[in-house]
């Protein structure tokens, strides 16, 4: 035991410089991106997160229903993934913390980067390219507002690429030692690669490469390698063998299911090249498909000087070591079987550039969505791809020169644009997690929040809920999580689009408040004990919003939105950036009311009304959040969509104001 650990000591002591600047070239890549860490769940996410709900109110549990999910996917899109629909359901059933979901996908991409600088270091036999290849990567991660897999998707792309390392390394190391386990392991490691996500397929190319340039032993390198095919084609007949039983298309068109290919060869190479296009840097800030960079590049430059001068710095001092190690570290040009070791990178790049690329280019869904800039998710092993690509260039570009002098100034080059385009990234990064937000994390941080501080205590178990939104959480599993309540229905206007459903449904509302139906709107006039409930909420950013929680006595609804309701009284929630007393008098209310059942233009009882604070019922309060209850005179309702609320401080700009978007008088 003392004798391997003298020889773990000697090893790590003989490679603590190469080991201290992996880390450091690491630690500078995660500061890149590490505005990751303030987004929300997105996408897929954003619905996969309530698992913990949907578990509760179908009487599951989370190893049913990932059966479910599995049976799902396979039976009626004709797909066979399984491992995230068991990791994915069992960390949001049991730990479900969004903070710690962001650490594990910045951990996975930690992983990501070293075992690709190891691999590159094995390649090419020099540290400093495997350093360079580090360095190369943030400067290739794009956060975008479309399927990000950084920001979302369960962390699976960046599974992938460490699956795909890993294995390679594996399969590298039994062609040096010729030990069976490390190529069992490789195996291995293959399989759960291509059952977790199916983009996996195309780095079997990958592998074929490596047993032609490695192997020193051709019959024992094509023997080693046809396990891999063998693997392949038989988790490839899965899901065929399933869509031909279930009659579920295998070769699509245009326009048709999203996962039967569209052979069209002029839209398959135009979405080849967008998707490609999307890997290299700086490529959704140039194109802005969003249009959000139209601000001053640096807009977030005051409270982030600090960061980016550690990236300028950072990159400065590590590029200045990778130039001092390239005339004494230099890549192996050639290895035992006479290949070129500079080629065969750059052919591994090609192929994980471009494979990856073409896979996305024959599904007719990507052929419509992907544009100049928007890459799907597998975009992120392409910029892996471009990396080694770039690795071989500027090596063989070193080769050609002679002049000592012309390699500093290309290096200084390299370096000021490695400096440049790390900041901007850094920058075009916080602006996209900014904007992300607006969508998916400040509009569900603060109904979570209006739930966890007791906004919903008066709402009864069977109670039906309206929620005036159109977010993808807004549904029963979600609300049921957060607040205990079983409710009867939760309508929506949107959600349910996400996974294929509709709209609101009118008819689900108690019969006996029925009045009539005026073309696709109906009216209905309902009781305390029918307990219907009216929801609306926003937030600008962390700091601020509002939650509006009222019962509902009349409402004129269609499936596509609520065009008038009217409520007895009105619960709010307001969180505002500066610190509040419960008793200060800034927060006021402003709308119209009425005497009667309706309220309507030609009623001669409607009056507008303003109510500061100090006028309504404080529910319960802290420093940054108060519930207010608006108090109604006898017989008195309110006109819900004419409602708006003033929030205000002692400074003119903190003041903050809110109104419903569709603001409409009850008619």
């Amino acid at each position: 035991m003392i004798r391997i650990l003298n020889n773990i000591y000697a090893s790590f002591f003989k490679e603590r410089l190469f080991i201290s600047h992996v880390i450091l070239s690491t630690f500078l890549s995660l500061l890149i991106i590490s505005p990751m860490l303030e987004s929300g769940y997105t996408n897929d996410d954003s619905f996969n997160s309530l698992v913990q709900g949907v578990v509760t109110l179908t009487h599951q549990n989370v190893f049913s229903y990932t059966y479910g999910q599995i049976s799902y996917c396979a039976n009626f899109i004709g797909r066979f993934f399984p491992i995230p629909y068991f990791y994915g359901p069992i960390f949001f059933e049991y730990v479900n913390n969004l903070l710690i979901y962001k650490l594990l996908t910045l951990f996975i991409i930690s992983l990501d980067l070293i075992t690709f600088g190891y691999f590159i270091r094995i390649y090419t036999r020099s540290s400093g390219a495997a350093i360079l290849g580090i360095l190369i990567m943030p400067l290739l991660f794009q956060f975008r507002l479309y399927h990000d897999a950084i920001l979302g998707y369960e962390f699976i792309l960046p599974l992938i690429v460490f699956f795909t390392f890993t294995s390679l390394i594996l399969l590298l190391y039994y062609y040096q030692n010729n030990k069976v386990d490390l190529l069992i392991a490789s195996y291995i490691i293959y399989i759960i690669s291509v059952l977790t996500y199916e983009i996996s397929y195309c780095t079997l190319l990958l592998y074929l490469l490596v047993a032609y340039f490695y192997g020193r032993n051709k019959k024992l390198a094509i023997y080693s390698i046809i396990p891999y095919i063998f693997i392949s084609a038989i988790l490839a007949l899965i899901p065929i063998i399933i869509r031909l039983h279930n009659r579920i298309a295998i070769i699509g068109g245009p326009g048709g299911p999203a996962y039967a290919p569209n052979m069209d060869i002029i839209q398959c190479i135009h979405t080849l090249i967008k998707q490609t296009f999307s890997a290299f840097p700086l490529s959704y800030y140039i194109t802005d498909p969003n249009h959000i960079f139209n601000t001053q590049i640096f807009e977030f430059i005051d409270t982030d000087l600090f960061i980016l001068a550690v990236i300028v710095l950072g990159y400065g001092r590590l590029l200045l070591l990778f130039y001092r190690q390239y005339s004494t570290d230099k890549p192996t040009r050639k290895i035992e079987t006479g290949k070129n070791l500079l080629i065969f990178l750059a052919i591994s790049g090609l192929i994980l550039l471009l494979a990856p690329s073409a896979m996305i280019s024959l599904s007719p869904k990507y052929q419509s969505e992907v544009i100049l800039g928007f890459g799907y998710l597998p975009v992120y092993m392409s910029d892996f791809g471009l990396a080694m690509i770039v690795i071989s260039l500027i090596y063989l570009t070193y080769d050609r020169i002679k002049s000592k002098k012309i390699i500093v100034l290309i290096t200084v080059i390299i370096a000021i644009t490695c400096m440049t385009t790390g900041m901007i990234n850094y920058i075009d990064n916080r602006n996209v997690v900014e904007h992300s937000n607006q969508n998916w994390l400040y509009p569900r941080q603060i109904i979570e929040d209006a739930m966890r501080n007791g906004l919903f205590n008066n709402v009864p178990n069977g109670s039906t809920l309206l929620v005036n939104a159109n977010n993808t959480w807004d549904q029963p599993s979600f609300y049921s999580m957060n607040t205990g309540i079983k409710f009867k229905e939760i309508e929506a206007n949107g959600p349910l689009k996400y996974v294929g459903g509709g709209n609101y449904n009118p008819a689900s509302l108690p019969e006996d408040g029925f009045l009539y139906k005026n073309k696709d709107i109906y009216q209905y006039s309902l009781r305390d004990n029918d307990n219907v409930f009216y929801l609306c909420y926003d937030a600008h950013d962390r700091e601020d919003g509002y939650v509006i929680l009222s019962d509902v006595k009349n409402i004129s609804i269609s499936a596509s939105k609520i065009h008038g309701i009217t409520s007895s009284y009105v619960d709010i929630f307001i969180r505002t950036p500066f610190d509040i007393h419960p008793n200060d008098g800034h927060q006021s209310s402003f709308g119209i009311w009425a005497k009667g059942n309706m309220i309507s233009i030609k009623n001669k009882s409607i009056k507008p009304f303003m109510m500061t604070q100090s006028q309504m019922v404080l529910i319960a309060s802290s420093s940054k959040w108060k519930i207010l209850r608006i108090n109604m005179q006898p017989d008195w309702i309110i006109d819900m969509k004419s409602l708006s609320l003033g929030i205000s401080s002692n400074y003119p700009s903190d003041s903050k104001f809110f109104r419903e978007k569709d603001y409409k008088f009850y008619t």
